[in-house]
């Protein structure tokens, strides 16, 4: 999972759509067209050269030249191929990352910016194919200027040491006229079936990534059948609690980047509900990630006992469900599949919404373990207990009035009127403790404007 965390999305794209697409459609048809114009053009040659004798031995020095000059244009045409699908890429990232974000974009109103950064993408790719065209043509140029020299040849030869037998000349002419029309073509195809053959290195380098882990009983690959010892503990039993204990656990995307999360430590009873907390770009999917063994990490977690260490990829990973944020299932807007008609308003929708996922969460999830990571504050009054994700460490809470005590992030978030809505107790408490105003003119302001003053938000 390393290098696809670091490689691009439209380079994944390119190998999946572009370079597939060649291997299957473009390079079996272009292949064969260079055999069978290979095939033609030595024919030919090897006819007019047992006609002459003397044709073979002019065109010796002439195929000599044409290999070197062959060689030196694939030095310098393969570079631009490479720079070409390289410059490929950014365009199929933007296009995915424009359509995405569509509706961010016109809300902020960058459609023009959005449109220059696509359009120095395409130019950026348009110079590097018109400097493999412009290469193509100066090499093509000098394969004709070989030919006309391999005619003559011919011709003053076959004239030369005519006796008596013209029709051997016309043959002979007649043949040179026939490589004419198809040695420049069998040049094209023998450069663009190299070139093809880029697409079938760059689909077996992903081919020759390193794999996870293989399943049990199956073979690791080219290092042949991997031993795999499961717990045995771990049987279609386990997990039965749901305890969960992390000590020391440190979370990178790559073995040689940097630490997402270092050195946290939490632990988790069976069959309770944490709520996971932290701003945006926290770690809150890094501990996703990690807790299924997606990315590079050290330390130790372990499920009921059983160590991560102690089992198998797949089985550690049957001990998890995970419920997205993201609906993939459903085409079209959150909107549009609850209220395809328009009937009802958002917070209606909303409501319902909430209301369902509070039902599933207390009756498909009663006897699970669950770690919920949600940006509206009504689904985590659900939690036992919290944890907050910040500045790569994790502190944990007993209860969402030490949370809203000891943080001031989930606070500003919140406005005086929500708090005072989903925590009325909490509000009353902290209400009763505050000492009396020492003048009467202030402590006639309301209670509300008291509350405004403290609570500025972000």
């Amino acid at each position: 999972m390393a290098v696809l965390n670091t490689m691009k999305t439209g380079r994944i794209m390119n190998r999946f759509t572009k370079d597939m697409a060649t291997i299957d459609d473009m390079l079996p048809l272009v292949l064969f067209d260079q055999i069978q114009l290979t095939l033609i053009v030595l024919g030919a040659i090897f006819t007019v050269s047992i006609m002459r004798p003397y044709i073979f031995i002019a065109a010796i020095p002439l195929a000599f030249i044409f290999v070197v000059l062959r060689k030196y244009f694939l030095r310098t045409g393969e570079q631009l191929k490479l720079l070409e699908a390289e410059a490929r890429s950014p365009i199929f990232s933007h296009l995915i990352i424009s359509l995405k974000g569509l509706w961010t974009i016109r809300a902020f109103g960058r459609q023009t910016y959005f449109e220059t950064l696509f359009h120095k993408a395409l130019n950026t790719h348009t110079a590097t194919w018109f400097h493999y065209l412009a290469t193509l043509r100066w090499f093509l140029f000098r394969c004709d200027m070989i030919f006309v020299l391999f005619f003559t040849a011919a011709a003053f030869i076959a004239v030369g040491t005519n006796k008596d037998k013209p029709g051997e000349v016309g043959i002979i002419v007649a043949l040179a006229m026939l490589i004419l029309g198809t040695f420049q073509w069998a040049v094209i195809t023998s450069i663009t079936v190299d070139g093809l053959m880029r697409s079938v290195d760059r689909v077996f380098r992903f081919i020759d990534l390193p794999s996870e882990e293989p399943l049990p009983g199956k073979s690791g690959g080219k290092g042949g059948s991997d031993l795999v010892i499961d717990n045995p503990h771990a049987q279609d039993c386990w997990p039965n609690r749901g305890q969960m204990d992390v000590q020391g656990l440190t979370v990178k995307y790559t073995e040689a980047g940097r630490a997402v999360l270092k050195d946290i430590s939490f632990s988790v009873e069976g069959g309770q509900s944490v709520g996971l907390l932290g701003r945006t770009g926290s770690g809150k999917s890094t501990l996703l990630s990690a807790l299924l063994r997606l990315a590079s990490t050290d330390g130790e977690i372990s499920i009921d006992g059983v160590s991560w260490s102690s089992v198998s990829l797949h089985t550690w990973r049957k001990a998890f469900g995970v419920v997205p944020q993201r609906v993939f299932i459903l085409t079209g807007t959150f909107r549009m599949n609850l209220d395809p008609h328009g009937r009802y308003s958002d917070d209606e929708l909303w409501s319902v919404a909430e209301e369902v996922l509070r039902k599933t969460l207390k009756q498909a999830f009663s006897g699970c373990t669950v770690i919920l990571s949600e940006h509206r504050v009504e689904p985590l009054l659900e939690c036992q207990s919290f944890l907050m994700i910040e500045d790569s460490s994790m502190k944990s809470y007993d209860s969402i009035q030490k949370l809203l005590n000891e943080t001031s992030h989930l606070k500003q978030a919140m406005s005086p009127a929500d708090r005072l809505r989903l925590f009325p107790t909490l509000h009353r408490l902290n209400s009763s403790k505050r000492t009396a105003p020492p003048t009467t003119k202030i402590s006639s302001l309301p209670e509300e404007a008291e509350d405004d003053v403290h609570d500025t938000r972000l």
